[in-house]
Parts: structure tokens; sequence; C-alpha cells
């Protein structure tokens, strides 16, 4: 091989050479898709992309491979390659049926879905497939985008001696979850804990349960369970941490454990307490920690800087406020709520001025839709802002007939003021 300045088209074409040759263990094309989700599960994408691959290399035509790789295709949003390798394939086959039911719903049929779930369990029965396989995987789908309460229909259809109706009762209580419906999630679980005592994993989400219902004294408790059968388990360990922040800051010792796990939830908990409390200081100093522990994508993120943007504004420095919240719509897109925020902060705190210029940056930004102007304009007329916000005023004097009647008399009443 060429040295390290070799060009890259011959590095790429010696890398693919041998990967060409690359020889696979001994496992057939299912067994491969069965070792992709294996590695999905336990979030190793690279491996799981591999598998893939290695299967569709072994096995092109396999129905499965098929649908595997038009799955691919159709999260990329590329339906017309979806539909030319879809076309012609078995019609009434269990893996058409389930992608045809995805293709409703992504397009947004959730009640001719429905529909389709029923015609398929006739179709099923007929060719001797199992209906309750059929269900679950259908309910999974639902699941999988947000149709909680249909995906939640199908699985109580389900019969007790169903061969998975453990994974379809956990399933239920992710749902119920989901759909905030926390006590009888939580008597589901009591049921499988009754059966279950010392599994770890049904104590973390009975955990998770206490505390999306704010019971963030029992979430402990859960937690604690949960350690004593599984004393290295860093999810119950950062799962009680972020309970315990919850409900009051963090003492020095967990605090010194959060930083050890690089928990940036259980620190954002504990500097919401403490603002609560009035520890502007430590505040400060776990939301900086949070953000270096952050992974750079996390959904958390956004979350975090609109945290940072109303501490700041709470502390009188609005300047600083107002360049991160230029700097929050800049990366995070449509953050209404935190210009909404900041500017009753500022106006609370009578810095009018700077809370006039987080509207404006929501304006600029292009936020300020009509059923966000009629915030803005009871927001101003509560605050007694007419000269002060003339720009502001103006701007939404040109989309007058888009707003609500008593918001368009609103709206004229306050701009006749401005000449």
């Amino acid at each position: 091989m060429q040295d390290s300045n070799s060009p890259i088209e011959f590095i790429a074409e010696t890398f693919e050479q041998h990967w060409k040759r690359f020889q696979v263990p001994e496992l057939d094309a299912i067994d491969l898709l069965d070792l992709m989700d294996h590695y999905v599960r336990q979030g190793r994408d690279f491996e799981a992309e591999i598998c893939r691959l290695l299967a569709e290399r072994q096995a092109p035509d396999n129905i499965e491979v098929v649908y595997t790789k038009a799955h691919v295709l159709m999260d990329d949003g590329r339906w017309n390659e979806v539909k030319k390798l879809t076309d012609g394939r078995e019609k009434d086959g269990l893996d058409t049926r389930l992608f045809t039911l995805e293709g409703r719903l992504r397009a947004g049929y959730a009640k001719e879905a429905m529909q389709f779930v029923e015609e398929g369990k006739s179709v099923s029965a007929a060719s001797g497939q199992d209906v309750n396989d059929f269900v679950f995987d259908a309910a999974m789908i639902f699941k999988d985008y947000g149709y909680a309460r249909e995906a939640l229909e199908l699985l109580k259809s389900l019969p007790a001696d169903y061969a998975d109706y453990d994974k379809a009762d956990d399933a239920i209580v992710d749902l119920l979850k989901m759909l905030a419906l926390y006590d009888e999630a939580h008597q589901r679980l009591e049921r499988q804990l009754d059966k279950d005592p010392f599994n770890a994993s049904l104590w973390q989400r009975m955990a998770y349960i206490d505390f999306a219902s704010r019971r963030y004294a029992e979430a402990v408790e859960d937690t604690d369970y949960g350690l004593t059968t599984s004393a290295d388990n860093e999810g119950l360990s950062r799962l009680r941490l972020t309970a315990m922040a919850s409900a009051e800051p963090l003492d020095k010792e967990h605090h010194r454990q959060a930083c050890s796990l690089q928990d940036p939830i259980s620190l954002m908990a504990s500097g919401d307490s403490n603002v609560r409390c009035d520890n502007v200081v430590t505040a400060h100093t776990q939301y900086a920690l949070a953000g270096l522990y952050l992974p750079r994508d996390s959904s958390e993120r956004a979350g975090l800087l609109t945290r940072r943007i109303k501490l700041m504004a709470k502390t009188d420095d609005t300047a600083t406020a107002l360049h991160e919240l230029e700097v929050l719509l800049t990366a995070h897109g449509d953050q209404w709520t935190a210009c909404h925020e900041m500017a009753l902060i500022c106006f609370d705190k009578g810095y009018t001025e700077d809370g006039l210029e987080a509207l404006r940056l929501a304006q600029r930004f292009d936020l300020l839709s009509p059923e966000r102007q009629t915030i803005v304009i009871d927001l101003l007329m509560s605050y007694h802002l007419t000269a002060q916000a003339r720009d502001l005023w103006l701007l939404m004097l040109q989309n007058l007939d888009r707003l609500p009647l008593p918001w368009q008399l609103k709206l004229r009443q306050a701009t006749a003021q401005l000449d």
C-alpha cells in the first residue's frame, strides 16, 4: 500500500477491494438481520449497519432483506425508491402489510391504518400466520409514530396466553407513560414486581413513572430497591440523583456523584431547585457543568440554554441574556417560549427595552404567528407599552386581518394612540 500521502481515490479503491474480500461468519441473511436488531437495541449503529449491508449482499432478494432496506430508504424520505423496490412483492405477506401500514401512518392516515390492521387479521388467519404476532408488530408501528391510543387498543386486545405477552405488557406500560396515565402504569408495574421483586429493570421503570408524576420521594425509594439488586446500575444511580435534585438542591456529596457520573440531567434538575431557592451562584455552576456533560446534539441543549437565559435575566444580566437568546434562536429554531418568558421577566423587573428586544427577536426570526401575536398584544397592553413598542405595533398591524376579531379591535385601539 502507498503511504499516507496517497490520493484519496487510491485509498478508497484499496479499502473497497479489501472490504469485498471480507469473510463473514457462517450466518444466513436472517441471522444477520437478527444480529442487526440486537445491535440496534444496544445503540451500536455502526455494527447494525454492517450486518444489514452483509445481509443485503448475501441475499438481496430475500423479502425481509428487501423490506429492511426499504425501511432505511423510507426513513430518509425516499419514497419513490421505496415503491420501486417493493412493487410486485408478495401481496399479503406480513412484511408487506406492516410496511404498507407504516406508509399510511407516515402519510397521517391513522384511521385508515387501523382499518387496515383489522383487514390484516383476517388475512393472517387465512394464511396460517400468527394473528397475535401481526397485531403486536402493528401496535409497535403505531407506537413508534406517536399514535399511543391506537397502539394501546391493539395491545390490550392480545390474549393473556400470547407467547410474547410480557413484551406486550412492557409496551403497554410505555404507552400509558406516553399518555400520562401514570396510575394505571403504576398498577401494571406493581403486578410485574409482585412476580419478580428483584428485577432492577422493573424498579427503574417504576422510578420513571413516579418521577414523571412528580412523586420524587417514591422515585428515590424505587431506585434504592433497584440498587440493592444491581448496585452498579448507572441508570438507576442517575435517576436517583435526578429525583433527589428535583425535590431539593443536591448536597455536596451528591453533587460530586453527579459530576463523577457526568450526569447533566441531575445537574440541571439541581440547578432548577437552586433557582427556586435563590441560590443563584450554585445554579449557574450546575447549569455550566450540565453544558459540559450534555452531548453536542442532545435534545436537552435548547432547554439548558433557556434555563441560563432566564437566570441571567432574573439576575439583571439582561445584555448577556439577550445575546444568548439570539444564539438559542439561531441554533435551535422556534423557541418562542424562551422569548416570551424573557420578555415577562424583563417587564416585571422594569427592564422594558430589554423585554421589547426579546419580542423583536421573536419577530425577526418569524416566530410571531397570529396566535402568538394575540399574546404579544395582551402582554404589551397589560404593561401599558404603547409608544415604546411602536415598531412592534406597526408590524402586527400589517397582519391585522389574520387576527381574531377581538384582537383586531385591541390592535386598532393601541395603534390609534401612536398618531
